[in-house]
Order: C-alpha cells, then structure tokens, then sequence
C-alpha cells in the first residue's frame, strides 16, 4: 500500500516492477510462520530470505533485480542481498533500518513481546492503527506478530557488520524530515557499504516518502536504473 503511487510511474518508463510483501506481511500466510519459529526453532530472517527467493524465482528465474527496500523493509533487503548476491543486480534503500532501528535492544524486545503484541492486537481491535496494519484481522497476525518480536527482531541480524559486506552497487534514499530514524544514518550507509554510489535526501518527506514525495521517489528509481550504475550490461528490474 505504501508504495502504490510509485509503479505506474516505473512502468511509464518502461521498467519491470514485480513487488512482494516479507512473510507475515500483506496476505502471505501467517501460521506456516509461526509454527516454524515456535515449534521448530527457526529464525524470522531465514524464513523471509527463504521466501523472497521461491518468490523472485518464481516471478523471473535467474534474471537479476534491483532490490528495492524502505523501512525495516531495508534491512530485510540487505540480508537478502547479501546472502544472495547472484540475484541482485543493484541495491535501492530507502530511509532503511539497518544502521539504527526505531526499536529498544533486542533482548528488551523479546522481552516486551507479549505486552506490545497486546497493545497492537488492543489497537487494531479499536481502529487505532495506521493502514499498514490493516491486516489485524488475518489468520494468525497476532501470534505471528509475537514471535517475531521474541526473536528480538532484524536488529539481531543486521546492523553495521553485515551492511559492509553488501557488494552491490547501492543507492540511499532518505526523506529530508525523517522522524522515526535520523538522516545521519543515510550517510552512515555511504560510509559503510563498499559500493554505495551516493545519497539523495527526498524533499518535503518523512519516513514515507513513497506516499510524501512519490514523484520524486520515482524519478531517482528510474534515473539509478536507466543510468546502468549499478554495473550490469543487460536490462534489469527495479
């Protein structure tokens, strides 16, 4: 939903959009998750890597993409880049979590889990949450919800340790008002990744500059892609 005004854009200029949403996310199946974490003893970010690969193979084969990730969404994209690099033809991150996540400590966040599952499940049980938690009523949301966060969450996975070993060709995006993670940290990400080939602050833009800025967002997709900067000799998807 976030991102709904930036496709038409993309595809206007003749790109291949294919978008997905992180297991748990969206409709995906929340019970498969769950029981996997719970019951078997996996880690949420394995799962996810897991999936978004059976998905990327699934929609386009061994043709490499430009990943795109915004929010904790970026981290989500940085640990699939990395373990994966051979499907990523370049990396587009957008005020990302990574360097800095708007979370406490991952061992206070585990510990938190059953009261902040609570809060959300009480939230969206009275309309009190924004639309990305639309999916409150779904199957499983909540327990899926709980044992994400007693994982401790991307924060246990992805920090500056593994951003300095993503090789791929990267572009920062970050809203010029950013109020849930600082615009330090877009230059935190130049500092750190090997291959990072700038930073651009979007005007007029928090920490969803897909809906605050969409045109903008879409110009900057386009012209990193059309620029081949990311190094590939063959068309790519954004």
């Amino acid at each position: 939903l976030e991102f709904r005004y930036i496709p038409e854009p993309l595809l206007a200029a003749g790109l291949r959009v294919e978008a997905m949403e992180w297991w748990t996310g969206g409709f995906t199946a929340r019970a498969p998750f769950e029981k996997a974490i719970s019951e078997g003893g996996a880690e949420p970010w394995d799962l996810i890597r897991a999936h978004q690969l059976a998905f990327l193979k699934r929609q386009v084969g061994d043709e490499k993409a430009i990943v795109l990730g915004a929010s904790l969404g970026g981290a989500v994209a940085l640990d699939f880049v990395k373990e994966h690099p051979e499907c990523a033809a370049g990396l587009i991150l957008m005020d990302a979590g990574g360097e800095s996540y708007a979370q406490p400590d991952p061992f206070l966040t585990s510990l938190a889990a059953d009261p902040v599952t609570n809060l959300f499940q009480w939230r969206a049980t009275n309309g009190l949450l924004p639309y990305p938690h639309v999916w409150a009523k779904e199957d499983s949301w909540r327990p899926a919800l709980r044992a994400y966060l007693k994982s401790g969450g991307y924060q246990n996975k992805v920090g500056p340790e593994l951003i300095r070993q993503v090789k791929a060709r990267t572009l920062v995006l970050w809203g010029e008002e950013d109020d849930v993670l600082p615009v330090e940290d877009a230059y935190k990400y130049q500092e750190d990744l090997p291959n990072c080939v700038g930073v651009t602050l979007i005007p007029s833009a928090q920490h969803a500059p897909a809906l605050e800025n969409p045109a903008f967002v879409a110009d900057q997709i386009v012209s990193y892609v059309t620029s081949k900067v990311w190094a590939e000799p063959e068309p790519q998807l954004a």
